[in-house]
């Protein structure tokens, strides 16, 4: 599973860390979280940090990456 974050500009600070299989998994979830609360997509930004071995427990971190959300 990989691992993301999304970061609130407004508030200067990212959210507690979910996990989606894949990016697309990810966009979709995030898009539906910013419609739930009438939210402005311009205020978040989505990041892809890692990975998570559900079978092996490790967890493999990388640089953020940011998804592209719109």
């Amino acid at each position: 599973m990989q691992l993301y974050t999304i970061y609130d500009k407004l508030a200067q600070e990212g959210g507690p860390l979910f996990e989606a299989k894949n990016d697309e998994i990810a966009r979709r979830n995030f898009s539906k979280l910013i419609t739930d609360n009438n939210a402005d997509v311009s205020d978040f930004i989505m990041y892809n940090l890692g990975r998570f071995d559900r079978e092996s427990l490790d967890m493999f971190v990388h640089d953020k990456v940011e998804v592209v959300t719109n």
